[in-house]
């Protein structure tokens, strides 16, 4: 991994941290594809040569999979420092009585499963969902933040191949 672990490290520290905060990550996936873009940019600023479309797709990845795990251990912590309960929430929604039977019975049937099943199925959703994101947004940021080439000193002939 080398000089992209960092970038993809703090990239990914983005992605979890404002995907799991409550009103934040009312943005879907903007967060995920600005880790991407966050992480191409950190490796280029590490790399002398400009950075390739691999490479900045293999550390959003790496990126994305932090970001997924991160963002799923904090949602879960921030529930539970704010004493939210997914039964809890089930319920509230049966109560108010606007649901059709078959709605309320298959919720009742859901809110009965053990909360393990849900967040398992939170990070693997997650885990499906951010590698898309953050590596469209590396390669975004390889478009944005591609160095150019510097040019050759002067006084040098570039010999150009027969046509």
């Amino acid at each position: 991994m080398g000089p992209k672990l960092q970038p993809a490290l703090l990239g990914g520290l983005l992605i979890g941290v404002l995907s799991a905060l409550p009103f934040v990550s009312m943005c879907c996936c903007l967060w995920v594809i600005a880790g991407g873009v966050l992480t191409t940019y950190l490796l280029q600023e590490r790399m002398t040569s400009p950075v390739t479309a691999g490479d900045a797709t293999v550390a959003g990845l790496f990126a994305a999979f932090v970001g997924a795990v991160l963002s799923t251990v904090l949602s879960q912590l921030l529930a539970l420092a704010r004493g939210l309960n997914f039964a809890d929430a089930i319920n509230d929604l049966i109560g108010q009585g606007r649901l059709p039977p078959e709605m309320t019975g298959a919720l009742e049937q859901v809110r009965d499963m053990p909360p393990a099943i849900f967040i398992i199925g939170s990070l693997l959703v997650s885990l499906f969902i951010y590698p898309i994101f953050s590596m469209l947004g590396a390669l975004l940021g390889v478009a944005l933040f591609k160095r150019q080439p510097p040019p050759p000193p002067p006084g040098t002939v570039e010999i150009l191949p027969p046509e």
